[in-house]
């Protein structure tokens, strides 16, 4: 009877970054960019508004 020894796969290293931390990234800075686009926008109707 042959003894079968059960071995771990060896770890593999990913890299730093994979495609789903890519993707969060860029819908965090698209979030960031939405919010600050949002403020500049009242930012202008109050301006708009105090000249009229």
């Amino acid at each position: 009877m042959i003894n079968l020894i059960k071995r771990e796969k060896p770890e593999v290293f990913k890299n730093s970054f994979d495609r789903d931390d890519f993707k969060k990234i860029s819908n965090f800075n698209e979030s960031k960019l939405n919010i600050t686009l949002m403020l500049e926008m009242m930012k202008l109707n109050w301006i708009i508004i105090q000249l009229m």
